[in-house]
């Protein structure tokens, strides 16, 4: 679950840029995790 703050940060980051690209930040963030769980 350490993977789930930045998952979770990156999101809030979009909506004090526009709210929009939450969406988009969302689910790259998403598989991101998951996928490697390191950046």
């Amino acid at each position: 679950m350490k993977y789930y703050v930045p998952v979770r940060a990156a999101p809030a980051v979009s909506v004090a840029n526009g709210g929009h690209e939450i969406q988009a930040e969302s689910k790259v963030t998403q598989q991101a995790a998951p996928a490697g769980s390191s950046p």
